[in-house]
């Protein structure tokens, strides 16, 4: 079975930006240089049959219509917050040409979130490493095929250890979601029902052998109040759960530009790393360029 890895740009972009600011020329190159040392150490590691970068194009007009709040920030970004705000985009267009320039397949599809674009690269085929450090991933792992790769842990996420972590199947960790919510993306939930008694009510009364006898008044009082938001739970839910996006809108998404030949992607790597200063990696080439010569190699087959 193939292996392939689809790294969340957009998520390893902001890990990638202003750690340690880096110039050359006057101009901020530290997420291109942090992203780019990054997508090569998924290549030496995990050594996939193809690689897969994948960035968000918008939010989701469906989920806006929804619930307008979605993704909404509580506050006005400052002049300052805003300024490095443009330059993380700006950097993250270099990092893009930077990818294309090696080779890497990248996806992009308008008015879609990036999420979406990597739960529809899933193939039922080939083994799928997703990159991200996004918890909303978790979903996937009704998939026996998938695995998750957390890049700060540096490890494999197991599906059995999201179950202990959270107290509930992988198979209910959207319905766990929808109830507890998500601040990242201003999604409020269930209000009053936190963690442990979302984890209650879904080993419990989400159980077809659950006794509803057996319960204390703070448990039914927590049933009450589910039961009692229903409309608010199942619209969670329909913001949480990835969105299926059709074969030709992802195959307009796609973008790349793969050299013709091993010495071309050695020529355009020279020319990247000339003009953002990277002379470490000029200074020890051979190795640098390796993993992207044995992709290269591999996604001409």
């Amino acid at each position: 079975m193939k292996k392939i890895i689809i790294a969340d740009g957009n998520n390893l972009g902001w890990m990638a930006f202003g750690i340690v600011p880096l110039t050359f020329e006057k101009q901020r190159v530290e997420a291109i240089f942090v992203g780019l040392n990054m997508i090569r150490s998924y290549l030496q590691r995990f050594n996939p049959d193809g690689f897969y970068l994948v960035w968000d194009g918008g939010r989701d007009p469906k989920r806006m219509t929804l619930y307008p709040e979605y993704k909404k920030r509580k506050k006005e970004l400052t002049k300052a917050e805003f300024k490095e705000r443009a330059n993380f985009f700006t950097q993250l267009e270099k990092l893009q040409e930077v990818m294309k320039s090696l080779g890497i397949v990248q996806y992009r599809c308008k008015d879609r979130e990036a999420d979406d674009i990597i739960f529809n690269l899933l193939d039922e085929k080939a083994h799928s490493t997703v990159v991200s450090t996004d918890k909303d991933f978790y979903q996937v792992f009704e998939r026996d095929n998938v695995d998750i790769y957390n890049p700060v842990k540096k490890e494999i996420v197991k599906a059995k250890a999201v179950e202990k972590y959270y107290d509930v199947p992988v198979s209910h960790f959207v319905n766990y979601r929808a109830m507890v919510g998500d601040p990242s993306d201003n999604l409020p939930g269930v209000r009053g029902i936190g963690s442990k008694w979302a984890a209650w009510l879904i080993n419990n009364v989400f159980n077809q052998d659950w006794d509803f006898k057996e319960t204390t008044k703070g448990q039914q009082r927590m049933i009450s109040l589910l039961f009692d938001n229903l409309k608010t739970y199942d619209l969670m839910r329909k913001l949480i759960r990835f969105r299926k996006i059709g074969k030709r809108e992802l195959k307009e998404g796609r973008f790349g530009d793969k050299p013709k030949t091993l010495a071309e992607l050695q020529e355009r790597a020279v020319v990247m790393c000339k003009k953002y200063g990277f002379e470490k990696h000029l200074n020890d080439f051979v190795n640098f360029i390796r993993p992207f010569e044995v992709l290269y190699r591999k996604q001409g087959k």
